[in-house]
Formats: C-alpha cells, structure tokens, sequence
C-alpha cells in the first residue's frame, strides 16, 4: 500500500498540485489524501480513480508495473465481474463462465500469496456474492452446476 501512496503523490507534485486543491478536485478532505498518500490508510479504487481524473493522468500509471500485485487487485475492483458480462445473455449459465469464475480463484490465490488478506476482503466477498447468485439464480447443467458450487466452496474458505 505504502507504495501506492508513494506514486499517488508523486503524481500529484509532479503536477504541481498541492494537497488543499487535489482535496478541492477530489472532494475528499485534506486529511484523508494526506493519510492515503503516507500509507497509513487503506487507498481503495475509487481514491485512485479520483486522482486520476484530478491529475488528467490514467489509473494504470498510477498503480505502476503491469505485474504488480495489488494494481491486478485494484483493477478487479474497478472491473466488471464474469457474472455481470455474462448476465446480460440471460439467464442460462454455460461452461465458459464456470471455467472463468475457476480462473479467477486460482488468480485470488496467487494474489493473496503476494498481498495478504486484509486488502484482498472485499474483491474476494465479491466475487462470492456473485458467484452465489449465479448458482442460485441461473439455469445450467448438471456438470456446470458442480463446477460452479466448487466455486463457491473455494471461495468462501
């Protein structure tokens, strides 16, 4: 997180921009960014997303490396889930998405390799939630059925 912070407010000197106007930008208050860009609060997506627009700077630059760890976590947040492309085709839940929903249990475990409980929580109870209205509220087969109560199962373990 401390480096997160770092970059959020490097960005924002380069800029030239004090903390009071990025506060009048942000509408968040002065205390809070200076918290945020010192590490000793959790930075959450939609912070970044403010400096973002604030700085006219793209939120990839301000995550950093393409690889790190908690810019993929940060991204997940941000992003639609499986389940809500998929739902927009209906209701009837075929193969590729409990192969995607799979996939992204595998990418959770690796990410909480790097970055640790605490700031995967929320991605995680997300990406459950939407797991469980899938299997409570879509039609599938039998085999897809299995899969995606795997899911679930791992998920909330």
């Amino acid at each position: 997180m401390d480096d997160l912070g770092a970059r959020l407010r490097a960005a924002r000197e380069v800029a030239g921009m004090s903390l009071a106007a990025m506060a009048v930008r942000t509408h968040y208050s002065k205390p809070l960014l200076g918290l945020l860009e010192t590490g000793k609060r959790t930075i959450k997506p939609e912070h970044v997303v403010a400096y973002s627009r604030a700085l006219n700077v793209s939120v990839g630059t301000l995550y950093g490396r393409l690889d790190d760890p908690l810019r993929v976590a940060h991204e997940w947040l941000v992003a639609d889930t499986p389940v809500q492309r998929y739902s927009a085709a209906g209701s009837r839940v075929g193969p590729s998405l409990a192969s995607e929903l799979e996939q992204r249990v595998i990418e959770l475990r690796h990410l909480d390799d790097v970055i640790g409980g605490g700031d995967l929580i929320p991605l995680v109870r997300r990406e459950l939630a939407e797991a469980e209205r899938v299997v409570n509220e879509s039609s599938y087969t039998e085999h897809t059925g299995r899969r995606l109560l795997t899911v679930v199962g791992e998920l909330a373990v």
